[in-house]
C-alpha cells in the first residue's frame, strides 16, 4: 500500500511541483504535510483525490462507488469525501507539532 501512495505522489509532483514533508497513511485517509510550489494547495489535494479515487475504482473489486446521479458537473462516481480540511503551518514548530 505505501508503495501505492508513494507512485501516486512521485506521479503527480510531475504536474504539481510540491514538497512532500509528512504523511500518515490511517485506515480510511491519509494526512499529508506538503507545501505546493504555487501555494494552490486545494488544487492540488483534488488532483491528488482525483487520481486516486481513479485507482481505487480500477482496482478495488466488490464495492460500488457509484453515486445515486450524476454529479453536476457530471461524475458518476465519489471515493472521497466532499470535505476538505487545510490548515496553514507557518513555522517549524506547527510542522513538528502535526
Amino acid at each position: 500500500m505505501l508503495r501505492r501512495v508513494h507512485r501516486h505522489l512521485s506521479s503527480l509532483r510531475k504536474e504539481w511541483p510540491f514538497k512532500l514533508v509528512a504523511y500518515v497513511l490511517m485506515p480510511d485517509h491519509i494526512h499529508l504535510i506538503v507545501n505546493p510550489r504555487d501555494g494552490r494547495i486545494r488544487e492540488l489535494a483534488g488532483a491528488l483525490k482525483s487520481l486516486a479515487a481513479r485507482r481505487i475504482i480500477d482496482e478495488v473489486k466488490g464495492l460500488s462507488f457509484l453515486r445515486e446521479k450524476p454529479d453536476g458537473d457530471g461524475s458518476i462516481h465519489q471515493v472521497w469525501q466532499e470535505s476538505f480540511k487545510a490548515l496553514p503551518l507557518w513555522s517549524d514548530w506547527l510542522i513538528y507539532r502535526k
